[in-house]
């Protein structure tokens, strides 16, 4: 017997005085670059804290080193989230900390991260069915919804041919979603989030002049 459920999703907000900003994009977006570059620009007016997904602990090194890397071949991937949620309990604890205490805090990937890539995990998704992407996509964030939502996420946006030419001229990309045909998929998932959450994400150029792109990130996150 099949049952048809509706519900209304809505997120932790940031009750703290402390900021949470989130860069998001697919691969080879500049996500790492400009969180870098923005962290090092506010910390000149106060205390600013650069992190990311995974974590270094535990369990974010263990994520890196060998489930990205793909050493770990006989894990099944639709379990791969499993573990991304685990690390981001563990690191909700330091962030919900440094919030409290007034701290800005800068986060390479987030939460909307474990949806884009999450529905690449799952077999069989079906990309064209907005309706069974809608349900994959929500189950994936039950996981998510008692997690501080971001006061600022940014999405820099690049073209998959952007993406492509950047991924081969890297040395550090290397990972199991750095190839084009996960990069199509990763993006369809960000295009269901942008089309989903609107309000909560915020769109923004990523293939413009690198300290262009920095400039007006740093003056959008001014504004909160």
């Amino acid at each position: 017997m099949k049952y048809k459920v509706n519900f209304e999703l809505d997120f932790k907000r940031n009750p703290y005085k402390g900021k949470l900003i989130v860069f998001e994009g697919i691969e080879a977006s500049g996500k790492t670059s400009q969180a870098k570059r923005v962290a090092k620009i506010l910390s000149k007016n106060g205390k600013v804290f650069l992190t990311k997904n995974p974590t270094d602990g535990e369990i974010g090194s263990f994520i890196r080193k060998e489930i990205l890397a793909g050493n770990k071949k006989h894990i099944p991937p639709v379990s791969f989230q499993y573990l991304f949620a685990a690390d981001r309990v563990i690191q909700q604890y330091d962030l919900i900390k440094r919030l409290k205490r007034g701290e800005t805090i800068i986060c390479d990937r987030y939460l909307w991260t474990s949806v884009a890539y999450g529905i690449v995990d799952r077999e069989n998704t079906d990309y064209k069915n907005w309706e069974k992407l809608s349900v994959v996509a929500l189950s994936l964030l039950s996981m998510y919804y008692q997690f501080i939502l971001p006061d600022l996420t940014i999405y820099l946006d690049v073209s998959l041919k952007e993406s492509l030419k950047r991924i081969s001229k890297s040395a550090k990309h290397t990972e199991i979603y750095d190839n084009n045909k996960m990069n199509i998929k990763i993006k369809k998932g960000y295009d269901w989030l942008l089309k989903t959450f609107p309000k909560e994400i915020k769109v923004i150029n990523g293939e413009k002049p690198l300290d262009e792109l920095t400039d007006e990130i740093v003056r959008l996150i001014e504004k909160i």
